[in-house]
């Protein structure tokens, strides 16, 4: 494993678990500027970036698709417990979670690889 997946997968980690926090919150906890993009825009962009993460965590396809999983899985999970906190289920979110993941796929392959491989950011140690 590399430096670059060992941090990819450590950020990976802390911001899924930001993301969670932060979805579970009840939403007079949530700082009113939190939505000025749009919330649908707000899930895309996190998922994007936890796949980003997820993907450059690993070298192994395998387990690269497994941290995708695994992320999808808990937007999943907050959705069905976001009821209990005062906040609703939304299918429009997941589907949101879903799209930033599944974009995260291109985004690395035709940007972030070749960014790494231009620059030799992919360092051995």
């Amino acid at each position: 494993m590399t430096k670059l997946n060992k941090l990819s997968f450590a950020l990976w980690v802390f911001v899924l678990l930001s993301v969670t926090i932060g979805s579970l919150l009840p939403l007079n906890k949530v700082p009113s500027g939190a939505f000025m993009m749009g919330d649908k825009f707000l899930h895309l962009t996190a998922y994007l970036a936890i796949g980003t993460l997820a993907l450059l965590g690993s070298r192994y396809r395998k387990a690269q698709f497994g941290l995708l999983g695994i992320s999808f899985g808990v937007s999943v999970l907050i959705e069905f417990l976001q009821p209990l906190t005062g906040r609703s289920f939304e299918l429009m979110d997941i589907l949101a979670n879903g799209t930033g993941l599944f974009v995260a796929i291109p985004f690395v392959s035709y940007v972030i690889f070749p960014l790494i491989k231009r620059y030799a950011l992919n360092i051995n140690n």
